[in-house]
């Protein structure tokens, strides 16, 4: 798999993985000029399901992982309900990560001030955010540390 990279802040990552998640607004009350940003920003469900679905898999930091078209990591959530729902990402160098739950219209991203070979950190703040949203992380997308 080719190298795939993307950079930006918090922010500008939540607003791309928002068009893969569908919705119209960043969550979390943000303020006005941010959520008009993404207006029209949705990608064609077609694509976005094309996207999650699994092209190829290998090794993500000596742990297995999953991608999709497009160089998206691949995982699970699971809603309230019990629903399982794809979830589409990238787990990047130092512990950023970006991801969207389209099922659920939820986007988010996590940058760092600095660097860690370690994902925990990470992963415990994605997982707190996503419960705040009614998901729980299934196993599989951050390697264990």
């Amino acid at each position: 798999m080719p190298g795939v990279s993307a950079h930006g802040s918090a922010r500008a990552l939540a607003r791309f993985y928002a068009a893969l998640a569908g919705g119209d607004e960043p969550a979390g009350g943000a303020e006005p000029a941010a959520a008009a940003s993404t207006a029209g920003l949705r990608l064609p469900q077609a694509v976005v399901a094309h996207a999650a679905r699994p092209a190829s898999s290998g090794t993500l930091n000596s742990a297995p992982a999953t991608w999709g078209l497009g160089g998206f990591q691949l995982g699970r959530v699971v809603d309230t309900s019990g629903r399982s729902l794809p979830l589409v990402g990238h787990l990047g160098l130092g512990g950023v990560v970006g991801l969207a739950v389209p099922g659920a219209g939820v986007a988010l991203a996590v940058t760092v001030s600095q660097l860690s070979v370690r994902c925990a950190p990470t992963r415990r703040l994605v997982e707190l955010l996503l419960r705040e949203c009614g998901l729980r992380l299934e196993p599989g997308f951050f390697p264990e540390d």
